[in-house]
C-alpha cells in the first residue's frame, strides 16, 4: 500500500508564522516529534510533499506547546559564563 502524501504548503505558512513569533524550526520539530531536517526541507522548498499525519502534528504546535515541551530555549541559556 502506497503512503499518502500531501502538499507541504499545507504547513509552510504555519511554520513561518511560528518563526516570526520567535519559535525556530528546530523547536517546532521537537514539539511535533519530527526530524529537524523535515522542517528545514519544507522551509527551503526541497520537500514538496509530506506524509499524511505530519500536517496535524505540525499544526498542533503553537507558542504555548513549544514552551511547555521545553523545546524552546532562549539563546542566553546556551552561553558560557566566564568568571574572572
Amino acid at each position: 500500500m502506497a503512503r499518502v502524501r500531501l502538499p507541504a504548503t499545507l504547513v509552510l505558512a504555519h511554520i513561518q508564522k511560528l518563526r516570526k513569533a520567535g519559535i525556530g524550526y528546530k523547536a517546532v520539530a521537537a514539539a511535533a516529534g519530527l526530524a529537524k531536517s523535515t522542517l528545514a526541507r519544507i522551509l527551503t522548498g526541497e520537500r514538496a510533499q509530506i506524509r499524511r499525519r505530519r500536517p496535524d502534528r505540525i499544526q498542533a504546535v503553537d507558542r504555548i506547546v513549544a514552551f511547555e515541551e521545553l523545546a524552546f530555549q532562549p539563546a542566553s541559556s546556551g552561553r558560557i559564563r566566564l568568571s574572572a
